[in-house]
């Protein structure tokens, strides 16, 4: 019997995965820490309580290289992501439990019900008030499975002909992605990769986050039960409102950790510069901090998952998003300008009127050409890395050789 036992912890596969699940398993300690931390009243309780909520993603984040790549990069991304949801929630804002679960001194069932779901709430998101699921039927719950196992199969599909679309169509060799410069305009293959590639991070960012959330609305939903269905929107706007880089960032693109940033970003307005509250001044330093935030925490992830990601330039996200919110910036001065000089009292037009179709229009465009500048510098070299390092696909194209001319 022991000996079947040592062969069972000897195998190589079950080993594997014990070793990867150890990060995984110091990220779910945060969970009992903020339950027990939330039901605290803010003060000293709380704070002498801070360490037990940060310990366990921080050693998650230092230990994901036991993780595959690709889920080595998620889960150090998410580490740091909690750590600013926690800490805001729980020592910035001081969350405290609503009145109906925390009548009782102890800890109930339903508190902690509460408890979890602000825990898994990095959103921001209206939360249940109370834990009685008799009205979500078992139907209800199979028809949710079904609709999100539906969501990840359409979503690998489209995934796989996007993919496999664009390496038979372009036939991409490495090469043709080193070091391209910001601009670019003539009508060559270069011009068609660009505009090929240059909402590809996009599209893989909302693959790879969508597919994910619905892996696990599917546990916390189905499996767990702890959830209702309604409770895991989608966390992606409507993209026919992207018209500006603003709107691609503030009304199309998830927002799973910028409220826990903006909680910091206040703070430092309100109590260290003393800015008017929701003034210009306020809401551009807001704007800013996040993007700033936003990169770092893209620096520290491509740092710590070096190893297995393509990454050549560590730096390159938060160069990428300082652009952004500067392309976003010269968006609100050109707006102001315009506005001052044509002396438009009536406002933004009616969506339905010409004039707001050829701005819509006009907008696509803008973004369009924004991206197509500013993205190939920044996601090129990791296409390059990433092609060399795969080599498999692109086995034929790697050897061809251009003829030379005499």
């Amino acid at each position: 019997m022991d000996i079947g036992i040592v062969k069972v912890f000897r195998n190589t596969e079950l080993s594997g995965v014990l070793h990867g699940l150890v990060p995984v398993a110091w990220f779910l300690t945060s969970l009992p820490a903020f339950v027990v931390t939330i039901h605290q009243r803010p003060g000293r309780r709380r704070w002498f309580l801070l360490p037990f909520n940060v310990v366990g993603p921080i050693v998650c984040f230092l230990q994901v290289g036991r993780l595959k790549a690709g889920l080595d990069w998620l889960w150090a991304f998410t580490s740091i992501i909690y750590v600013f949801h926690a800490t805001s929630g729980l020592y910035l804002e001081q969350w405290t439990l609503p009145d109906t679960a925390s009548r009782r001194r102890h800890i109930s069932r339903e508190s902690i019900y509460v408890s979890v779901n602000a825990w898994n709430n990095p959103r921001r998101l209206p939360l249940r008030p109370s834990r009685d699921q008799r009205l979500i039927t078992q139907r209800r719950r199979a028809f949710f499975t079904i609709r999100k196992l539906s969501t990840i199969c359409i979503h690998w599909g489209i995934y796989l002909m996007i993919e496999v679309g664009t390496l038979f169509a372009l036939r991409p060799a490495p090469r043709e992605f080193i070091s391209p410069g910001y601009l670019h305009f003539a009508l060559d293959r270069a011009a068609l990769l660009r505009t090929a590639y240059c909402l590809q991070w996009a599209w893989l960012t909302y693959f790879i986050l969508t597919v994910a959330n619905a892996v696990v609305a599917i546990f916390f939903v189905s499996i767990l039960q702890l959830d209702a269905p309604d409770e895991w929107s989608s966390l992606w706007g409507n993209p026919l409102n992207v018209h500006s880089i603003r709107s691609f960032w503030g009304v199309f693109w998830q927002n799973i950790g910028s409220p826990s940033q903006l909680a910091y970003g206040r703070f430092v307005t309100r109590n260290l510069f003393c800015l008017r509250p929701k003034g210009t001044a306020e809401k551009s330093f807001l704007a800013f901090f996040v993007f700033m935030i936003s990169g770092t925490i893209h620096v520290a992830t491509n740092w710590m998952t070096r190893d297995t990601a393509p990454v050549e330039d560590i730096y390159g996200d938060l160069v990428f998003l300082i652009l952004n919110f500067a392309g976003g910036l010269l968006e609100f001065l050109m707006q102001q300008v315009v506005y001052t000089r044509l002396n438009t009292s009536r406002g933004r037009d009616s969506s339905g009127s010409a004039h707001s179709i050829v701005r819509r229009a006009f907008g696509f465009f803008w973004v369009f050409l924004f991206f197509y500048t500013i993205v190939p510098p920044w996601q090129f070299p990791h296409i390059e890395a990433d092609l060399r390092r795969r080599f498999v696909p692109f086995k034929m194209n790697v050897q061809l050789q251009r003829p030379q001319i005499p």
